[in-house]
């Protein structure tokens, strides 16, 4: 390609709306030297046309491509495109059974303009019905217009409607990699819709793919955080079942352990995730809260010198969990650390009410 076409063709591909001009006196120099016979430089103007909204050129640049070739499945896709973004979902339905009758397929990024076309709209329930309308005829939906869609209906919170999808996507003899699914969970998870995900998770152990950390840490946290005991259980202890967990998945077990108050577990975990890797503060924190909860004072404060001395530096909530244990115990040193953390943490809100009640607790003036 000589070096002038390159830069028009780059030109071309670069253009906006205010540049429809500029974009016609390019097509007037290229209709001049006959480089129009270029296919990449058709492609180039009709996609041009189309980013600049001008859907009577892309119409008429597009008969002119019929005209001398039969156009291949991109070029249909920018006129499509063309008539959705000009709201014509009627011109651009019937634009799609044209493209059948050439006997060209539309591909994924044809459906996809069709799925942009309904988020725009906000219409994601019509969007999902026009898929299972169009999945009946010869010409079916892409595998990754169904699964562009599903995650719009999870970011829009319709999270129904999302399963919904899920099943019309499975139905259709499609299948989802391991960080779809965790797309899919961790949307209705983070919709606090436990059920939803149980339901999803199910779908997922039949249809054979294995969760990985990222999935496990999206499961854990979600039934933690509804505090439901016996999903937080059930999948803690199939993700330790699966292999060794990383750091972020055991600091997610921590943390859920916590939640659902089993102390003696999260201490088990940390015990055992310290066999194998360094803890960061957030899990000493969690392991010093659970022995204090416990009753087991002293191992409490025995684990909470031994982080310090690892170079760690305790943050408020340690401090917090410390004094609170301590005064919950009547431990007299408990003062000692009162008066060591409010020269450390001057008029901190926040712990100043922790200490108050810790004060009281122990009948001292606050």
């Amino acid at each position: 390609m000589p070096d002038w076409t390159r830069r028009l063709v780059s030109y071309l591909n670069r253009a906006t709306k205010e540049e429809l001009q500029n974009v016609r006196s390019v097509e007037s120099l290229m209709d001049t030297t006959l480089s129009l016979r270029i296919p990449i430089m058709r492609s180039a103007l009709l996609g041009a046309y189309q980013r600049c909204e001008s859907r009577e050129d892309v119409e008429r640049t597009f008969s002119n491509i019929k005209s001398v070739m039969r156009p291949p499945a991109t070029y249909w896709t920018k006129v499509i495109a063309s008539d959705l973004r000009g709201d014509d979902f009627t011109k651009a339905l019937s634009r799609l059974d044209e493209m059948r009758q050439s006997k060209t397929e539309p591909d994924g990024f044809t459906w996809n303009e069709f799925v942009d076309y309904f988020r725009r709209k906000d219409q994601l329930v019509e969007g999902a019905q026009f898929l299972t309308q169009m999945s009946r005829g010869e010409q079916k939906p892409s595998r990754l217009a169904w699964i562009k869609l599903m995650f719009a209906l999870g970011k829009n919170q319709q999270f129904d409607e999302e399963l919904a999808t899920l099943h019309q996507v499975l139905m259709q003899g499609f299948h989802l990699d391991t960080r779809e699914w965790s797309i899919v969970m961790d949307s209705l998870a983070r919709g606090e819709r436990l059920d939803l995900v149980m339901q999803v998770y199910q779908e997922m152990k039949r249809s054979e793919v294995v969760p990985d950390t990222v999935l496990w840490t999206i499961l854990v946290a979600a039934a933690a955080k509804q505090r439901h005991v016996d999903f937080t259980l059930t999948f803690i202890k199939e993700a330790l079942a699966s292999g060794p967990p990383s750091l972020s998945l055991w600091n997610t077990i921590l943390t859920a352990t916590s939640k659902i108050r089993h102390y003696q577990d999260a201490i088990n975990h940390f015990n055992t995730m310290r066999t194998t890797m360094t803890p960061q503060q957030n899990a000493w924190a969690i392991a010093i809260h659970a022995y204090g909860q416990l009753g087991q004072i002293d191992t409490m404060v025995s684990l909470f010198s031994e982080m310090r001395n690892t170079g760690i530096i305790p943050d408020v909530i340690t401090w917090g969990s410390i004094i609170t244990n301590l005064a919950n115990a009547k431990r007299i040193e408990v003062m000692e650390i009162i008066d060591h953390v409010r020269q450390q943490f001057p008029d901190h809100p926040e712990l100043e009410s922790v200490i108050n009640q810790a004060l009281k607790k122990m009948g001292k003036p606050y």
